[in-house]
């Protein structure tokens, strides 16, 4: 059980942080909603913006990149290392604002205790499934293309 427990998905680190911006929206009205994510949504459009600044392309017989803050060398295309985290929080983020993200919201109960808070922010990430393989398909599908 303790090998389980000592392993991690490689976007754990991001689900933990949009299940706290789940759990601010959860007790926002709609208006209100729309707005933050707007302004965090245009947060992560830079961050992503700024990552892919930090490479580039190192010449050479094998593609590779070097990312100039940290002098690390991948041989994958940067976006399959930065986007798949950041389409995940777009993905979120436009499904927290859209009408049928905020009927949702709207129609959720208020969670008794913190393990029903849990429970519900865990439901609305399972539904995030399909967007992490998007996200996979899409870093997979954008280095094909080059």
């Amino acid at each position: 059980a303790d090998k389980l427990n000592s392993s991690s998905h490689p976007l754990e680190p991001t689900l933990r942080e949009l299940a706290g911006i789940c759990e601010v929206c959860f007790s926002m009205e709609a208006i209100a909603r729309t707005a933050s994510l707007a302004k965090v949504r245009q947060a992560w459009e830079e961050e992503i913006r700024i990552e892919l600044g930090k490479w580039a392309e190192v010449p050479g017989e094998k593609p590779s990149w070097e990312n100039s803050e940290t002098e690390q060398v991948i041989w994958a295309r940067p976006e399959q290392r930065v986007l798949p985290d950041y389409f995940v929080k777009i993905k979120l983020a436009e499904h927290l604002a859209s009408s049928s993200g905020s009927r949702e919201i709207e129609a959720a109960p208020e969670p008794a205790s913190k393990e029903d808070a849990k429970e519900c922010i865990t439901h609305n990430a399972r539904g995030l499934h399909r967007s992490l393989r998007q996200a996979h398909h899409f870093g997979t599908s954008s280095s094909s293309n080059s």
